[in-house]
């Protein structure tokens, strides 16, 4: 039988993953709110206008203005908290308690087999998907050939000490930890490439594993301790297609010529 994951480093593991991702949404928003209020802030002020649109335009212009003001703050307090807590966090996850058997390092080598193949497979799979699109598509408006952007999650087994994590979510769901960032090896990749950072590590459980990216964002960017690798209930994959292309251009008006 299994032992519970250890409370103190789920805890460390799940603060670590909510700041950064506190980071993105304060960098997003930040993003976003400057681009529209560059965007539109110039209608205030043109005096063609009528007086009504140009007081709405300024209030929309000074309610983001505000917004912006507080996203700039909240990223210098989100500074602050990362810089107070790192080097604990860091080290709780470095140094999961409680002692590791043979079984329990079977079964996160296990995990990693599974997680590994789980990647090879998604990349064969969107690798059909573009080529198909390429070949059969119609082409000339969207390029088929863009990449596919392909965000991973990872869902744990928290154990009942801290079950919270698995229905705090919204709606009920489990907490997910984004591998973020994740760049699929091309086609023609070798699946045998190995992105194994422990290998320099004499003496350490996975020093002769096969770690693909994904594992390896898991590890080394998530920083998921690898004890924790067998409560590792699901990981959940978002796949995205992207492009912005000019669909329809209205065609230029013919100049008039007068007749005498």
């Amino acid at each position: 039988m299994r032992a519970n994951p250890p409370p103190e480093s789920l805890d460390a593991l799940y603060l670590d993953v909510i700041l950064k991702q506190l980071d993105r949404v304060l960098w997003r928003a930040g993003h976003e709110i400057g681009y529209f209020h560059r965007e539109i802030g110039s209608l205030a002020d043109q005096g063609e206008l009528p007086e009504n649109y140009r007081n709405a335009y300024a209030r929309i212009v000074a309610m983001l203005a505000s917004i912006e003001r507080a996203v700039a703050t909240a990223k210098r307090e989100s500074v602050d908290l990362r810089d107070r807590l790192d080097l604990g966090l860091r080290a709780c996850q470095s140094k999961p308690s409680g002692e590791v058997d043979e079984e329990h390092i079977a079964a996160a080598r296990k995990a990693i087999d599974s997680i590994n193949e789980a990647e090879d497979r998604l990349v064969r799979v969107v690798d059909s998907a573009r080529n198909a699109l390429q070949q059969h598509a119609e082409q000339g408006l969207i390029d088929w050939s863009m990449p596919f952007q392909i965000d991973f999650s990872v869902v744990l087994d928290a154990g009942p000490a801290r079950r919270f994590y698995e229905a705090c979510g919204e709606n009920g769901e489990p907490l997910h930890i984004p591998c973020r960032p994740y760049c699929p090896p091309s086609g023609d990749a070798d699946e045998s490439e190995d992105w194994n950072y422990f290998r320099y590590r004499d003496g350490h459980p996975f020093q002769h594993a096969r770690l693909g990216y994904l594992a390896h964002c898991i590890l080394d960017h998530v920083r998921i301790p690898w004890q924790l690798l067998p409560y590792i209930k699901g990981i959940e994959v978002a796949v995205k297609f992207v492009d912005c292309e000019t669909v329809q251009t209205a065609a230029a008006a013919k100049e008039k010529t007068p007749k005498f």
